[in-house]
Order: structure tokens, then C-alpha cells, then sequence
């Protein structure tokens, strides 16, 4: 067959030049999340947020009168100096003591390797400071806060202690309020933290 002259044109699909792709509401969301997550990560660590919103929340109570103050153990090196931790939960300890809530104080604490017990040199501290020796009770063979809430509180009911002061720190008491550490069978029990203290039923 000849060809008639025309030519025709093969057209080709159509392609667009150009192609708008949309962000879906779960992508926009999702961008959202991430963005107030990394805020957030800056406020925490790089402003006093956390320490004002752990104060905010803590719950302050009165202090009350107790029959006993006991300060539970925290560091203490060989050559007989307590650590910072140590050395804060004692004199908060020997405050209370020294004000008449107890009249009692308990110091625990071992005995590193080598060297004096943290208990013998809280009491030495608490001597120091006024603390009458008859006043002065000491634990030291607890390492542990469970050892601890069982030794000393054989010494409380021997002495038929009903209510107490627990000297210890924030994080610490995380693990002490379980034990329900050194509470006698059905006393009451006064936890004082760092710098301020809240009552147990």
C-alpha cells in the first residue's frame, strides 16, 4: 500500500511536568508531636522546670512529736568521713532531736571495708552537737534498707516505739515506703525528706 502523504501525529500518554504531593493530617500531627517532644526535652534540661514542679507537687505536713528519730544509712568512706548524703540525713536527724520531737535518734549505717561504722560516726557527729548519750542508738549491721527496716525495728518494739521521724532522702524513700522501713507493726510513721517532711497514716 502507498503511503497517502498524511502523516499522523503518535500521541503519547500524558505525563505531568509537575506533581504536587499534600501532608496528610497524620504527618502534620506527627510533626506536632515531635516538636513539642523537643521543647519539652529543652525545658527539663536546661531550666529549673523539674526542681519547681517536684516542690510544687510535694505534699508538707507538720512535724509531730515522736517517740523515736531514725536516720537510715547512706555512704560512708574508710578513713570516717560521711558522705554528702550521710552527712545531710544526720544533721537533719540531730535538728530534730536537738528541737524535742524524740528523744530518742537512731543512727544506722555499716562499716565499709576497713575503717569505723557510718553509724559510730554519726554518733560521734550528733555528740558534738549536743545529743545527750543516752539519747544515742546505733544500727550498724543492716547494708541494706530491708536489713535495716528489720533490725531496727526489733530495737523499736523492744522498746514499744509507736511513732517515729524516717530521716532520708527523696530517692531513697522510693524504696523505704514499701518496706514500710523501720515502722513498728501498726505505727504511724513521719517521713521528713531533705528539706521538708510528709506524714504516713
Amino acid at each position: 500500500m502507498e503511503p497517502t502523504g498524511r502523516s499522523e501525529a503518535v500521541r503519547s500518554p500524558d505525563i505531568p511536568t509537575s506533581t504536587s504531593v499534600g501532608v496528610s493530617g497524620w504527618e502534620r500531627a506527627c510533626r506536632i508531636l515531635g516538636l513539642i517532644g523537643v521543647v519539652v526535652f529543652l525545658a527539663c534540661a536546661y531550666t529549673p522546670l523539674p526542681n519547681l514542679l517536684a516542690h510544687s507537687l510535694a505534699a508538707r505536713s507538720r512535724l509531730e512529736p515522736a517517740e523515736a528519730i531514725v536516720v537510715l544509712a547512706a555512704s560512708v568512706s574508710e578513713d570516717g568521713a560521711l558522705g554528702d548524703v550521710s552527712l545531710r540525713r544526720a544533721i537533719q536527724g540531730i535538728v530534730l532531736q536537738r528541737k524535742g520531737l524524740a528523744p530518742l535518734l537512731v543512727l544506722s549505717g555499716p562499716a565499709p571495708d576497713t575503717g569505723p561504722t557510718e553509724a559510730e560516726v554519726r554518733a560521734a557527729l550528733a555528740l558534738d552537737l549536743g545529743v545527750p548519750a543516752e539519747a544515742i542508738n546505733m544500727e550498724s549491721r543492716g547494708r541494706t534498707t530491708r536489713e535495716e527496716a528489720i533490725r531496727i525495728g526489733e530495737f523499736l518494739r523492744a522498746r514499744q516505739v509507736r511513732r517515729i521521724l524516717l530521716v532520708t532522702d527523696s530517692q531513697h524513700m522510693a524504696r523505704a515506703t514499701p518496706l514500710r522501713a523501720c515502722r513498728p507493726r501498726g505505727a504511724p510513721c513521719h517521713r521528713r525528706f531533705d528539706l521538708y517532711h510528709r506524714t504516713l497514716a
